[in-house]
């Protein structure tokens, strides 16, 4: 008795007897993951691109920041230089 329920757990071929809507239904839940799995992918590549991005702009507001405040003190220096000349 056992070795039946055993042969048929195990033996028993799966039928398919999902309704068309079903099949159907996964399926276009198929391509909606794999549409929206390309989007994510894009998604993150644009992402990677904007964080690089800022990055360079980080970069380049530090420059920019030296380089006022060397002028500064450039033009500090040059306005102390001409008011003891003229003194």
């Amino acid at each position: 008795m056992l070795e039946k329920i055993w042969y048929y757990i195990f033996n028993k071929k799966e039928e398919n007897n999902m309704p068309d809507v079903t099949q159907k239904t996964i399926k276009l839940l198929r391509d909606e993951m794999a549409n929206q799995h390309s989007r994510l992918e894009l998604a993150d590549d644009r992402i990677s691109a904007l964080q690089i991005r800022i990055s360079q702009l980080v970069d380049e507001k530090l420059l920019l920041q030296s380089q006022i405040d060397s002028l500064q003190q450039s033009v500090a220096q040059d306005i102390k230089y001409l008011y003891e000349k003229v003194n």
